[in-house]
């Protein structure tokens, strides 16, 4: 499903092996229903080198790869990470995610600093997996704090499990254009410290609580 290949896998394991990032990008695809885990940090012939998850499986990185700059996309499926720097400091992109082809998953308690970019090309409430977000807080209390944008021209959707909870650092979507949904499922609850752009609208989904803690400089419609 891309031009950029490399590693698949077609079914679920954990593995500690090392994976070299030998090109300037490089491809690890998870097939459809499976997911792949992996627990060993990155080595790179470049720091800059990017890494694209492909296909509509899950991706879990734990490892600590703080040393790595590279852009890592996300163009199909679920990237899962629990570790801060499992991705290193480069930007995120998540592609697809209006089409509800792919989302990033948060895990762990972590606090993400990296630069987010999501690519919304068509309207609705449907981003993420099944609509539960592009940016998704699967479990334990997680934040954003890198500035996120939106390079599609349309709306984007924000999630968190029941039990999980999302927070939004002040400057988190100081620059996201469009108009947001903030998906909050069951028991699950999103924390917005800052939100300056204005948007047509602004909607909250779900059954649990979203809380705005900071300004909220904004003409929306609630």
């Amino acid at each position: 499903n891309s031009g950029t290949q490399g590693f698949r896998a077609t079914a679920t394991f954990t593995t500690a092996r090392t994976f070299n990032l030998n090109a300037a990008t490089v491809g690890i695809d998870v097939a459809s229903g499976a997911t792949l885990t992996l627990s060993s940090p990155f080595t790179f012939s470049v720091a800059t080198n990017a890494l694209q998850k492909n296909d509509l499986g899950k991706l879990v990185i734990s490892a600590n790869n703080s040393t790595r700059s590279g852009t890592t996309t996300i163009a199909g499926g679920i990237l899962e990470i629990s570790n801060a720097n499992a991705l290193g400091s480069g930007t995120i992109v998540v592609t697809s995610v209006a089409q509800g082809g792919s989302a990033l998953w948060l895990t762990n308690g972590i606090t993400l600093t990296n630069a987010i970019q999501q690519t919304v090309t068509a309207n609705g409430q449907v981003g993420g997996i099944d609509g539960t977000g592009g940016i998704f807080s699967a479990s334990g209390n997680n934040t954003i704090n890198g500035a996120i944008t939106n390079s599609g021209g349309f709306n984007q959707t924000y999630g968190a499990a029941s039990g999980a909870t999302l927070n939004f650092g002040a400057s988190a979507l100081t620059t996201v254009a469009n108009s947001p949904f903030f998906n909050a499922a069951g028991t699950g609850v999103i924390n917005i410290a800052g939100f300056s752009n204005n948007t047509s609208a602004f909607t909250k989904v779900g059954t649990g609580t979203l809380n705005i803690t900071g300004t909220f400089s904004n003409t929306a419609t609630p």
